[in-house]
């Protein structure tokens, strides 16, 4: 009786469903341990702010900040209706996008990479966005880019089912609403849609199910040329500047290194709470980032090259490789390409979508190659490099500012020296008592959220006011008549004498 048991466990651990719903279980555990880890940072604060505006100010806000969609915030707005405007709330949202990505991921390895020579495709690509410290940062953050990351597998998910099955109209339908849905939550996936319909082309017409049509590839490879040298010969990044068409000014320049750092970053994660671009999370034993990237790089590109010229692998197979690979690559090139016109877009979040394919075609060079054996040479190593990142460092958590507030007693306004501040702060407290300090840059202060009407002057300032401030500017304000109220090591709180 107890054999027959055992059996029956063995088999029911066995089957696909069950194991995916254990790698959902370590990843949701994953994701709540980080959900409560840290506070908002100044662009989760924005989205919280924003969706409590009114629906008709909400907008304004979205407009008035110009780098983002109104799609993502209907939704969590949406969203925030049933489950409440609080932190972890408004974060569950993202979470719950995370998750669903993990899914997708594995129907696009179950469903489109032969399932009889390679049946754990499906839950290796499950597994890894469901352990990426990347993915699980980003599926706990409180903006749109878990969103964009699941609606880019769906996108692929319906473009490989359009090539693979027979090239359906549904199908095409479903693809471009991704596309769309898409485009409407993040604008620079533009990008991705534009990689997404060359890999169909790619996989319609060079890359076929009887030849490889050379001459269309090498047409692809010649206008590729042709656009980067027209980039670094001609004037065009100036040009484009001159017309207001630039980067965020918070976006450094595009370097080389940037060309190899997607392939650390999407699998070891970045540190995402750090202002502009996010610094990659190191290991902890000395070896850079960068060296690791270029060595998953040119994996990468290796076990590609091995599939393509193995006897094992059959020719769709290695069309529907072909297809991820060249899907990613495209993307990739295109955010460069960006860059040398002086539209730098390499961010990780912003790229997400290109992350999500690299994940995808990576590991299906893996499982294809290797078969089974992916699991010992392309998982363990994976999971023990994820178990050498260290830990992400502590970030300033203004959530405490309402203890330390009520705890102060009858107040008559708070006022942030940092209009950053302002916007964190005020998604904690009551954004009718919050007002900020003018910036003397009129470019930094034209902001979104901090607007005109809750800007005030130091000489504003009146007997009960509480001022926020960093701990290294309080020792000016107590000499000029301020108390301190509060004090921790990531701000100060100064009532005005």
């Amino acid at each position: 009786m107890l054999e027959k048991c055992m059996d029956r466990l063995v088999k029911f651990l066995k089957k696909p469903i069950t194991l995916l719903c254990i790698i959902l279980f370590v990843g949701l555990i994953l994701r709540m341990k980080e959900l409560t880890a840290t506070s908002f940072w100044f662009d989760e604060a924005f989205t919280g702010d924003t969706i409590k505006f009114s629906w008709g100010e909400m907008f304004k806000v979205i407009s008035a900040d110009k780098v983002h969609p109104p799609l993502y915030y209907i939704l969590v707005r949406l969203w925030a209706y049933i489950f409440g405007f609080s932190q972890n709330a408004i974060r569950s949202f993202s979470v719950t996008a995370g998750l669903a990505c993990v899914v997708v991921s594995y129907l696009i390895g179950k469903r489109f990479i032969d399932k009889e020579k390679y049946p754990l495709t499906g839950l290796i690509l499950a597994s890894v966005f469901a352990v990426s410290p990347f993915f699980v940062s980003y599926s706990v953050e409180a903006r749109s880019y878990a969103l964009i990351c699941l609606e880019s597998l769906c996108a692929v998910y319906f473009a490989m089912k359009y090539v693979t099955e027979g090239y359906e109209r549904k199908s095409l339908i479903y693809l471009i609403l991704s596309c769309i849905i898409l485009f409407f939550t993040h604008y620079l996936q533009g990008v991705f849609v534009v990689a997404l319909v060359l890999a169909v082309l790619f996989y319609k017409y060079v890359f076929t199910s009887k030849s490889f049509n050379k001459k269309l590839f090498y047409g692809f490879i010649l206008i590729a040329v042709s656009i980067t040298l027209l980039a670094l010969i001609f004037p065009i990044k100036e040009f484009l500047q001159e017309r207001g068409i630039e980067s965020r000014w918070w976006i450094p320049d595009l370097s080389i290194l940037d060309t190899i750092r997607f392939h650390y970053s999407y699998l070891f994660g970045v540190i995402r709470y750090y202002s502009g671009v996010p610094a990659l999370r190191e290991m902890i034993v000395p070896v850079s980032p960068y060296v690791i990237a270029g060595v998953i790089f040119v994996l990468h590109s290796v076990l590609y090259a091995l599939v393509m010229n193995s006897k094992s692998v059959d020719r769709e197979t290695k069309r529907r490789s072909s297809f991820l690979f060249v899907l990613w690559s495209v993307c990739y090139f295109g955010f460069i390409l960006l860059g040398l016109f002086g539209i730098n877009t390499i961010v990780e979040r912003y790229t997400i979508a290109c992350g999500a394919c690299i994940l995808l075609s990576l590991f299906v060079q893996f499982s294809i190659l290797l078969g089974k054996k992916t699991i010992i040479f392309g998982l363990i190593p994976y999971f023990i490099l994820i178990m050498l990142v260290q830990p992400l460092p502590p970030m300033r958590d203004l959530s405490v500012i309402v203890d330390a507030v009520e705890e102060l007693g009858n107040v008559n306004r708070i006022i942030f020296k940092d209009p950053g501040d302002y916007v964190i702060g005020s998604f904690y407290l009551d954004e009718t008592n919050c007002y900020y300090i003018h910036w003397d840059s009129e470019e930094k202060e034209n902001w979104a959220i901090p607007r005109n009407e809750k800007g005030l002057n130091e000489s504003d300032l009146s007997t009960g006011d509480i001022l926020v401030v960093s701990p290294s500017e309080k020792d000016k304000y107590v000499q000029n008549g301020f108390e301190i109220a509060f004090e921790n090591t990531d701000f100060v709180l100064l009532k005005k004498l």
